[in-house]
């Protein structure tokens, strides 16, 4: 097992969206894992159609050995005043330890190379506060909610 989120123990590959159903069931079983830990009101059939549909990118990580450690699915937000893109990690799952540290640089070269300038994601995990800004994030807003 990985024990750091090192570069160089870790690839990201970009599945193009014909390919996407090939992955499905492998993947499915961390949105299911994702859905259900963080209270999220769709469900994975909804994740598959907005890959089908190319409005989001699954990224698969890949260990050292090319083995499969976890998967990554981007999409794109605009900044309604600015109309700058961003790059959003909508979801995020990790097989193998130190897979979600050792994919986020991939991310950011994948971000930078498609002309985005900022790299977000979304968590109300209390975990991703010590890990995201271990990884470079920054806190850009807390949102709070009361169902009426």
């Amino acid at each position: 097992m990985v024990s750091r989120g090192d570069v160089d123990e870790f690839s990201v590959v970009q599945i193009p969206t014909g390919k996407v159903t090939r992955w499905w069931d492998l993947i499915r079983g961390g949105i299911e894992t994702i859905i259900a830990k963080n209270r999220i009101t769709f469900r994975p059939e909804d994740v598959y159609v907005t890959l089908a549909k190319n409005a989001a990118t699954l990224c698969l990580t890949l260990d050292s050995r090319g083995m499969y450690a976890g998967f990554t699915i981007l999409t794109q937000e605009r900044n309604p005043f600015t109309q700058e893109n961003y790059l959003m990690v909508w979801f995020a799952y990790s097989k193998v330890r130190g897979a979600s540290e050792g994919t986020m640089p991939h991310l950011e070269k994948i971000g930078r190379e498609l002309g985005y300038s900022l790299l977000i994601m979304h968590s109300p995990r209390k975990g991703w506060e010590r890990t995201a800004v271990k990884l470079g994030f920054s806190l850009r807003e807390v949102v709070w909610q009361k169902r009426l």
